[in-house]
C-alpha cells in the first residue's frame, strides 16, 4: 500500500475513534426553526435546539435523570451566543411533554411539564430574559400531566387538557376534557 494511502486510513480510523468516545449528547446536528402557535411534542430525551421566532434565543431539549435510570426529556432556554457554546443545559424543566413558541410574542414559550416521582405536572411560560410563570401548577409529586392542544392565532389563549390519576378529575389524555386559558399580557 501507497504511504499516502495508510496515511488516510490511519486518519479515518482515529476520527471514527474519537466518534466513538465524545458522548453524544455534547450538541445537536442543527437548530430547528418551529413556526409560532405550532405544538411540538417531545417523544424522546435526545438533544434537540429550536430557534425562537425572533432569532434571539434557543430553546434545548436534553437528556436528564429521571426516576431510577429513566431519562427524561428536560428544557432550557439559552441566548444564541450561548447556545453554541454550551455542550449541555445544566437546569430546566424537567419532564416536558409538548411546547409551543407563541404567536406574535416573539421570545415567549409556553411548555408542559409531565408529572410523577418527585415532581408534579405543570402548565409554564417563559418570557425573554428568564421571566418564569407557572400557569397551571399540578400537585407535588403526582400523577398529574398537561398537553398543549390548540393556541389561538394571536397567542392569547391556550387550549390544553389536565389528566392522569390524581388531574381533578381523573382521565387519561384521549378522554380528558379540554379547557382553556387566557394567558397573562
Amino acid at each position: 500500500m501507497k504511504p499516502a494511502t495508510l496515511r488516510f486510513l490511519s486518519i479515518c480510523a482515529l476520527f471514527v475513534l474519537l466518534c466513538l468516545t465524545v458522548p453524544a449528547v455534547a450538541r445537536p446536528v442543527a437548530v430547528l426553526r418551529v413556526a409560532p402557535g405550532h405544538i411540538v411534542t417531545v417523544r424522546s430525551a435526545r438533544v434537540r435546539d429550536y430557534l425562537s421566532p425572533d432569532g434571539k434565543y434557543v430553546m434545548r431539549i436534553f437528556p436528564q435523570e429521571g426516576e431510577g435510570d429513566d431519562m427524561v426529556p428536560s428544557l432550557t432556554v439559552l441566548t444564541r451566543k450561548a447556545a453554541s457554546r454550551a455542550r449541555h443545559a445544566s437546569d430546566g424543566w424537567a419532564a416536558v411533554a409538548n411546547f409551543a413558541w407563541l404567536p406574535g410574542k416573539p421570545h415567549t414559550l409556553v411548555a408542559t411539564l409531565a408529572g410523577g416521582g418527585d415532581y408534579g405536572g405543570a402548565l409554564m411560560l417563559w418570557r425573554g430574559a428568564g421571566q418564569t410563570v407557572t400557569l397551571l401548577p399540578g400537585t407535588d409529586a403526582s400523577d398529574d400531566d398537561f398537553s398543549l392542544e390548540r393556541i389561538s392565532a394571536d397567542g392569547r389563549i391556550i387550549t390544553y387538557k389536565r389528566y392522569g390519576d390524581d388531574a381533578p378529575a381523573p382521565a387519561d389524555l384521549k378522554t380528558a376534557k379540554p379547557h382553556t386559558l387566557t394567558l397573562p399580557r
